[in-house]
Protein backbone atom coordinates (compact mmCIF):
# COMPACT_ATOMS: atom_id res chain seq x y z
CA UNK A 1 0.00 0.00 0.00
CA UNK A 2 3.05 2.68 0.98
CA UNK A 3 4.39 2.20 -2.29
CA UNK A 4 1.35 2.66 -4.39
CA UNK A 5 0.97 6.13 -2.51
CA UNK A 6 4.89 6.95 -3.57
CA UNK A 7 4.15 5.84 -6.76
CA UNK A 8 0.63 8.31 -7.37
CA UNK A 9 2.30 10.92 -5.50
CA UNK A 10 5.48 10.54 -7.94
CA UNK A 11 3.04 10.46 -10.94
CA UNK A 12 1.41 13.73 -9.65
CA UNK A 13 4.41 15.53 -9.38
CA UNK A 14 5.86 14.52 -12.76
CA UNK A 15 2.62 15.55 -14.35
CA UNK A 16 2.97 18.99 -12.68
CA UNK A 17 6.51 19.58 -13.94
CA UNK A 18 5.56 18.77 -17.49
CA UNK A 19 2.56 21.11 -16.87
CA UNK A 20 4.04 23.78 -15.54
CA UNK A 21 7.17 23.52 -17.89
CA UNK A 22 4.30 23.78 -21.05
CA UNK A 23 2.48 26.92 -19.55
CA UNK A 24 5.94 28.16 -19.22
CA UNK A 25 6.75 28.06 -23.15
CA UNK A 26 3.25 29.76 -24.10
CA UNK A 27 3.69 32.53 -21.18
CA UNK A 28 6.90 34.00 -23.35
CA UNK A 29 5.01 33.82 -26.62
CA UNK A 30 4.24 37.35 -28.03
CA UNK A 31 0.62 38.11 -27.85
CA UNK A 32 0.01 38.61 -31.91
CA UNK A 33 2.44 38.80 -34.40
CA UNK A 34 2.46 39.11 -38.43
CA UNK A 35 2.99 35.82 -40.04
CA UNK A 36 1.56 36.94 -43.49
CA UNK A 37 1.22 40.77 -44.65
CA UNK A 38 -1.58 41.85 -46.51
CA UNK A 39 0.27 43.62 -49.40
CA UNK A 40 -2.63 45.96 -51.11
CA UNK A 41 -3.19 49.65 -49.99
CA UNK A 42 -5.76 49.98 -47.48
CA UNK A 43 -7.77 53.64 -47.72
CA UNK A 44 -7.26 55.92 -44.41
CA UNK A 45 -10.79 56.14 -43.95
CA UNK A 46 -11.44 52.52 -43.88
CA UNK A 47 -8.97 52.20 -40.57
CA UNK A 48 -9.37 53.52 -37.32
CA UNK A 49 -5.78 53.17 -35.60
CA UNK A 50 -2.52 51.01 -36.16
CA UNK A 51 0.26 48.79 -34.14
CA UNK A 52 3.09 47.40 -34.04
CA UNK A 53 4.14 43.91 -33.40
CA UNK A 54 5.83 43.30 -30.29
CA UNK A 55 10.01 43.21 -30.53
CA UNK A 56 9.86 39.40 -29.59
CA UNK A 57 8.01 38.81 -33.14
CA UNK A 58 10.37 36.93 -35.42
CA UNK A 59 9.18 39.74 -38.01
CA UNK A 60 7.89 43.44 -37.49
CA UNK A 61 4.67 44.52 -38.38
CA UNK A 62 1.78 47.03 -38.25
CA UNK A 63 -1.40 46.02 -37.75
CA UNK A 64 -4.15 48.27 -38.98
CA UNK A 65 -7.20 47.98 -36.95
CA UNK A 66 -10.07 48.64 -39.24
CA UNK A 67 -13.49 50.83 -38.14
CA UNK A 68 -15.09 47.46 -38.14
CA UNK A 69 -12.28 46.10 -35.65
CA UNK A 70 -10.55 43.82 -38.23
CA UNK A 71 -7.03 43.21 -37.31
CA UNK A 72 -4.95 43.53 -40.91
CA UNK A 73 -1.05 42.83 -40.74
CA UNK A 74 1.28 44.82 -43.41
CA UNK A 75 4.91 45.16 -43.82
CA UNK A 76 5.95 48.30 -42.05
CA UNK A 77 9.00 48.67 -44.75
CA UNK A 78 5.81 48.97 -47.70
CA UNK A 79 5.53 52.86 -48.94
CA UNK A 80 1.90 52.51 -48.71
CA UNK A 81 2.28 51.13 -44.92
CA UNK A 82 3.92 54.44 -43.68
CA UNK A 83 2.30 56.66 -45.47
CA UNK A 84 -1.43 55.19 -43.92
CA UNK A 85 0.17 55.41 -39.91
CA UNK A 86 1.67 58.52 -40.57
CA UNK A 87 -2.41 59.70 -41.86
CA UNK A 88 -3.75 57.92 -39.05
CA UNK A 89 -1.10 59.67 -36.47
CA UNK A 90 -2.12 62.95 -38.21
CA UNK A 91 -5.65 62.11 -37.67
CA UNK A 92 -5.56 61.84 -34.19
CA UNK A 93 -3.79 64.72 -33.57
CA UNK A 94 -6.55 67.04 -34.93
Amino acid sequence: MHLSHLSLLLGFLLTSCLLSSTIANYANQPAECCFKFYEKRIPVNALKSYEDTRSDCPRAGVIFVTQKNFRICADPGFKWVKWTMKKIDERAIQ
